[in-house]
């Protein structure tokens, strides 16, 4: 809307100059009052005629490219309802902190340092119990989030839980374990929760609440 009421300033700006050339050829030609009288209202009457046609098709112009340019914005989002934001809202929380709580718990199962005589036997039962718990939420809200959201879900559960059988392994082969290998992929199941947290919040930004 500004470059219209430019548009319309310059063209009023451009009937000022004009009268004042023609007042001041009035002066310098001595013409008669009349005769200024007759070229001004002739100026003037094509002037509103001229501001008349072009100031619709200058508005109509702008209107369609405003129209133009929401379009173009508003198809970046994802259009839904209240009741839809506030559901997947919901599922992205509980989701991402169930996956990020079993990273947690990865890590605890055996740490470089550790307690003397750790019960390595109860953290894998209680490993165990979050694990199942990620997996059923992953699988029960797989229709709300992408194919790209639900692969890297998948891959950092089954990178936890694949640290979970080295750790179980261990309390039969203890010299078996190799820390260098543990930390790598816990390393990478790091970068797969900051992957899956911008991916959310993509998601979650992209989501437009539309009326009902």
């Amino acid at each position: 809307m500004i470059k219209f009421l430019k548009k319309q300033f310059i063209k009023l700006l451009i009937y000022i100059i004009i009268l004042g050339l023609i007042s001041i050829l009035f002066f310098s030609r001595n013409w008669d009052k009349n005769t200024l009288l007759s070229v001004i209202s002739l100026i003037t009457s094509i002037f509103i005629a001229f501001m008349g046609k072009t100031w619709i098709d200058d508005y109509k112009l702008e209107i369609d490219k405003e129209l133009e340019n929401y379009k173009i914005k508003l198809s970046s989002y994802t259009l839904v309802t209240k009741l839809q934001y506030d559901l997947e809202f919901k599922i992205y929380t509980e989701i991402y902190d169930k996956i990020f709580s079993l990273y947690i718990e990865t890590q605890k199962l055996k740490p470089i340092i550790d307690v003397q005589n750790p019960d390595i036997a109860k953290r894998l039962k209680e490993f165990s119990i979050l694990y199942n718990e990620t997996s059923h939420l992953i699988n029960k809200y797989r229709p709300f989030y992408s194919q790209e959201i639900y692969e890297k879900l998948t891959n950092t559960r089954d990178r936890c839980g694949q640290e979970a059988s080295d750790v179980e392994a261990s309390l039969v082969c203890p010299n078996q374990y190799n820390f260098a290998y543990a930390k790598h992929k816990k390393e990478e199941i790091k970068k797969n929760l900051e992957i899956i947290s911008n991916l959310i919040k993509k998601r979650i930004e992209n989501m437009k609440i539309v009326e009902e």
